[in-house]
């Protein structure tokens, strides 16, 4: 009888090392958290033209912060991002000390074959096949809690990582299946607004279409012919992939619309890309989410001799650390969405330029006193 159960219990044994070794994931993209840092910091890669090393920013969304996992056999996956697709994969750099991470060319290597061991309460430990379950991502317990490392395995909230799904490819099947002539174009304040066919009666498109008005006078209305003229020739879609848990985007990037189910046809576009997201958020924030992503458009329509000016004072915002701890319009101190990179600094000024700031500075007049360059730079781009 004691020989029979001790078999069950190595029996049991054995099926749980094999459950916790062959954790299965949703096909979609996932947000990566840690215990340490908690849900407001995210796994990102840094926006800086090389676009290969990795961070932990604050929790928004755009594409590098989705990251889908591959399995690859034998409990491994392969992490890559929505953002650059599946050519680039989370690795560790073979440099000796091999404890630093980075977003490299997709190839068949151990430094990209990641585990996910459960630890209890939906968290996770990361460790690669190359160096082994004695080697762990971690978060570096430095002034930025933003630098990611491979540390020496411990039970620190640094190593513990939650994955939340934030978009499903199984439950996107139909939206993938949707057509450009599926839409049609709907005239506000000279900008084209690419409606569903069937859908233009329904409340929910009546309510966003009533947004997107007042939002766009706004806009008319403070911007100068040149600028409005090129704006009004970027189409926003609504919905055309509805995408969880998120508002709208700029799509300037005909590689990554292909790759993640999209016609090449729509780059330079807008997309609100979840209609109940965008009115729950927009209804009642004065706020311009449209704005936003339109100075994301602009942005890449610029010479390259205003870029390097954009970078220049994005640069300057980093290094006066005056942009880490403000307030936002509910009165909580956080870290201005502006650092995440030059794209979103450009946008976020351009709001508070011409409207009101999610952030302080909320207002052109607060800008002008906390930002002065970037201030400088408003003006030189749009006047």
């Amino acid at each position: 009888m004691k020989q029979v159960l001790f078999s069950v219990l190595i029996l049991f044994a054995l099926l749980s090392y094999s459950n916790i070794y062959s954790q299965t994931f949703e096909n979609g993209y996932y947000r990566l958290t840690t215990k340490w840092l908690g849900k407001g910091k995210a796994l990102d890669v840094v926006n800086d033209g090389q676009n290969d090393q990795l961070t932990l920013a604050s929790v928004e969304n755009v594409s590098g912060q989705l990251w889908r996992f591959t399995p690859m056999g034998n409990g491994y996956y392969r992490l890559t991002n929505q953002w650059q697709g599946e050519e680039k994969a989370l690795d560790i750099v073979n440099d000796g000390t091999n404890n630093h991470l980075q977003m490299a060319n997709t190839t068949n290597v151990t430094g990209q074959l990641w585990k996910f061991t459960p630890l209890g309460n939906g968290y996770y430990r990361l460790t690669n096949k190359w160096l082994g379950d004695g080697k762990s991502l971690d978060v570096l317990n430095d002034d930025t809690g933003s630098y990611l490392q491979m540390a020496n395995t411990e039970s620190v909230g640094g190593q513990f990582w939650k994955m939340e799904l934030i978009y499903s490819l199984e439950e996107d099947t139909e939206e993938t299946e949707a057509k450009l002539e599926d839409f049609k174009a709907v005239l506000l304040h000279g900008f084209k607004v690419m409606v569903k066919k069937g859908t233009e009666k329904e409340e929910k498109t009546k309510k966003i279409m009533s947004i997107l008005s007042e939002k766009l006078e706004e806009v008319t209305k403070a911007l100068k012919p040149k600028p409005l003229n090129f704006l009004k020739t970027i189409p926003i879609w609504l919905e055309f992939k509805k995408y969880g848990k998120a508002l709208a985007w700029c799509h300037i990037s005909e590689g990554w619309l292909v790759n993640n189910g999209y016609p090449a046809q729509m780059v330079n576009s807008i997309e609100v890309c979840d209609i109940q997201n965008f009115i729950d958020f927009q209804q009642d924030q004065p706020y311009n989410v449209i704005l936003h992503e339109l100075g994301h458009a602009y942005h890449h329509s610029l010479s390259e001799e205003l870029k390097e000016k954009i970078a220049a004072a994005y640069n300057n915002a980093l290094k006066s650390k005056k942009y880490e701890q403000v307030e936002d319009f509910q009165g909580e101190i956080v870290r201005h969405y502006a650092l995440d990179n030059e794209g979103e600094y450009f946008a976020e000024l351009t709001v508070a330029f011409f409207g009101r700031g999610y952030y302080i500075p909320f207002t052109r007049q607060e800008l002008k006193t906390f930002d002065p360059i970037g201030y400088r730079l408003m003006q030189e781009v749009w006047e």
